[in-house]
């Protein structure tokens, strides 16, 4: 069995942090190692514990270890508390256990022995990456439009992206996705076959949103975090928090440099219709595509010049109309 046949596909383990269901991973070798994926508290590595020590990671801030007992098996715990932290130091998680399974090192040596080797990279994991930043940005800035079109409670309830729904918003008459670029051309990546499939019955729309970065005057992502955030108090507060820590935002992003955003242009508001250039599940079936074949799809899209939508919902009409400046 070669190296690379022992590691999941990184399209299933997305499948698995995505699910809102407890799952495990069996890692192929001896001893028994398992991936555990638990929403709302992280990944697992879990070896059969030797009855040794684990190690402390104090010092880590998404790292910690433990033993803990399943039935009659007890394990050896290393747990990333953090799914963004978790896909970033994959090769962290591979090289533990293939110190363990191909070069017979205990848990605790393997674990303590790669995170010395990794530690310039595990240090950079605490930096929002650049893409969610963008990302995360355009999303703030919808929200912040919502508050002023329909409160707080009905505002931060329309935010759906950090439930690991499908679409980022649902305003009322249909579903919005928010796609965000720094580029001077409208192109957005599109991350899957169902992130522009519309939901029955429900009109789907893309909104671009182009950013440009370096204007001092402008708000970072952590500042924009803050004004929502005076803007909120009591339940929709705790509501945004939580929301907000779903979709990958940790306070201490904040302490570290993070670029400052203007709108570049007024964003565009375009219905994903048989016009608008979308793979969808839909579409490959009525060319009888395998589609039990594919095992992931990913593509960008420039949707430079195309038509906008002529009556844009209500929630949203201003930050079309205005550029956001509400």
């Amino acid at each position: 069995m070669n190296q690379g046949s022992r590691h999941p596909q990184e399209a299933l383990l997305d499948d698995f942090m995505r699910s809102r269901d407890r799952a495990a991973v069996r890692i192929s070798g001896v001893p028994e190692i398992q991936l555990v994926f638990t929403p709302g508290v992280g990944v697992a590595l879990r070896v059969a514990w030797d009855g040794a020590s684990v190690p402390d990671l104090v010092e880590y801030e998404h790292l910690s270890t433990d033993v803990v007992r399943t039935g009659n098996m007890a394990w050896a715990e290393l747990l990333i508390d953090d799914p963004d932290v978790f896909r970033r130091t994959l090769a962290v998680v591979w090289r533990i256990t293939d110190r363990i399974q191909l070069e017979r090192h205990g848990f605790a040596q393997a674990v303590t022995d790669t995170l010395t080797e990794f530690r310039e990279l595990l240090e950079s994991a605490a930096t929002l990456p650049a893409d969610r930043e963008v990302g995360l940005f355009g999303e703030l800035t919808v929200l912040d439009c919502l508050l002023s079109a329909v409160g707080g409670a009905r505002a931060i309830a329309a935010w759906r992206g950090p439930n690991s729904d499908e679409h980022d918003f649902d305003v009322g008459g249909g579903d919005l996705e928010v796609k965000s670029t720094t580029s001077e051309r409208r192109v957005h990546w599109i991350g899957s076959l169902s992130q522009l499939e519309p939901n029955p019955q429900r009109p789907l729309w893309v909104l671009s949103v182009q950013v440009t970065t370096g204007l001092t005057e402008c708000l970072n992502v952590s500042e924009l975090i803050g004004k929502v955030r005076s803007r909120l108090t009591g339940v929709d507060l705790a509501a945004f928090e939580e929301k907000l820590h779903a979709a990958g935002w940790r306070d201490e992003y904040g302490t570290r440099p993070l670029r400052r955003f203007a709108l570049r242009s007024r964003p565009l508001l375009l219905p994903v219709n048989a016009e608008f250039p979308a793979l969808t599940l839909e579409r490959l079936a009525a060319v009888e595509m395998p589609l039990s074949r594919l095992r992931e799809i990913s593509y960008s899209v420039d949707v430079t010049g195309l038509v906008e939508e002529p009556c844009p919902p209500d929630v949203i009409r201003q930050l079309v109309a205005e550029g956001g400046k509400w």
